[in-house]
């Protein structure tokens, strides 16, 4: 059995193909964290939230880009910063 608190790959991979409703599910599942992101001087910051919306749906359509395109990093980088990947895309929002 999965982990009950993460997205199903089905719907990572349909929101990446384009899907609304999947890119919905995604942004749903994440809401939460995209608004404690977006809290500034202890309120939402409505311009903020946007901006990291826009940022991972970007990130949703640019991963099926990047994967096709780019070369696997070599295995000791990998090694070096296993969490990278997921961390910069989901987490704190930073798109390279």
């Amino acid at each position: 059995m999965g982990n009950p608190n993460l997205l199903p790959y089905e719907t990572i991979v349909r929101a990446t193909s384009g899907e609304p409703e999947a890119v919905d599910e995604v942004l749903r599942h994440y809401s939460k964290r995209i608004r404690i992101a977006a809290i500034e001087n202890g309120h939402i910051d409505r311009d903020t939230e946007d901006s990291i919306k826009q940022r991972l749906v970007a990130s949703l359509f640019s991963r099926v880009d990047r994967h096709l395109t780019m070369p696997a990093p070599h295995r000791s980088v990998r090694a070096a910063f296993p969490h990278t990947a997921l961390h910069n895309n989901i987490y704190s929002f930073r798109i390279s």
